[in-house]
């Protein structure tokens, strides 16, 4: 509950102390008003609610405190009981180890082509790729359109002569 909400109905409960009148004809609002500043221990400082009743009002679990970005509203899935960061499954409560997300990797490798070594020889290779093609434009030998997208980690962009010369001892002769 927001706090403003709470305000709100801390504000009726006092009016219907103070008018007896109004109290009969508030009646089951105020029951309800009650209820919901009862409920305001059962939110954190920040305004998220803690618990979460399902089942028909039979359940009562801790809430996941993750908030929409779209939304801004707090998710409505209840949080796994291990979670140290009281998230459900889909907002990163995973109580998994660093040996068991190992495991869990290894597992999942059957080819071995996403490998740690497989994706730094790709993205060295990607690198190359884009050098030479910076290389090829600097020198003049070709065009045509260019490989779109992002540019790779350890890329060094080629922009002069120099540059050229110093992609191929670095790269191809690997002098330095």
């Amino acid at each position: 509950m927001l706090k403003h909400q709470a305000v709100q109905h801390h504000k009726l409960f006092n009016l219907a102390m103070m008018h007896p009148m109004l109290s009969s004809q508030i009646g089951g609002l105020m029951s309800d008003s009650l209820n919901k500043l009862q409920s305001l221990d059962e939110c954190t400082i920040d305004g998220k609610a803690k618990y979460l009743v399902t089942g028909g009002g039979n359940i009562t679990c801790l809430r996941c405190t993750a908030l929409s970005t779209r939304t801004k509203q707090q998710c409505g899935r209840p949080a796994i009981k291990t979670s140290r960061t009281q998230k459900c499954q889909y907002h990163g409560g995973r109580p998994h180890s660093e040996e068991t997300l190992k495991r869990i990797s290894e597992a999942n490798s059957i080819h071995g082509q996403a490998s740690e070594e497989a994706k730094e020889q790709y993205r060295h290779d990607s690198a190359l790729m884009h050098e030479l093609e910076d290389a090829i434009a600097v020198l003049k030998m070709g065009e045509g359109p260019r490989i779109r997208g992002r540019k790779p980690k350890g890329y060094k962009p080629v922009r002069t002569q120099a540059d050229v010369v110093r992609m191929i001892q670095e790269r191809l002769l690997h002098i330095v």
